[in-house]
């Protein structure tokens, strides 16, 4: 027999049986906690994973504006050279329309020093 303490006195049997409930409880108190490490560990990890996938959203949104102020800046870029295009052939057709009529005054005038020697 094994005296468990000085007021109760086990069977062999019973101490056995006891003793497999004390370790039992222990396998179990050991399971719970590695149950509990594992789903703080998931916890941590998932809110790794959440902040990883908050800061791609964020540099996501970022690189999006930037092409979009890309964007913008090379439609005014090319409004602006559309606009000296037109302004140029503006331009080009004014001093075409003047070389015409200073040409007609040149031809009108030499015609009439031809008419006037002949």
């Amino acid at each position: 027999m094994v005296t468990a303490t000085t007021e109760f006195t086990l069977t062999t049997s019973e101490a056995t049986a006891a003793s497999l409930v004390v370790t039992t409880a222990a396998e179990f108190t050991l399971t719970a906690t590695k149950a509990a490490a594992l789903l703080a560990t998931i916890a941590t990890l998932t809110t790794a994973k959440a902040t990883l996938l908050a800061a791609a959203e964020l540099a996501l949104a970022a690189a999006k504006a930037a092409l979009l102020v890309v964007a913008w800046a090379a439609l005014l870029a090319s409004v602006a050279l559309l606009t000296a295009a037109v302004l140029t052939l503006w331009a080009t057709t004014a001093i075409t329309a003047l070389l015409a009529v200073a040409l007609l005054a040149h031809t009108h005038l030499l015609l009439y020093f031809v008419l006037e020697l002949s």
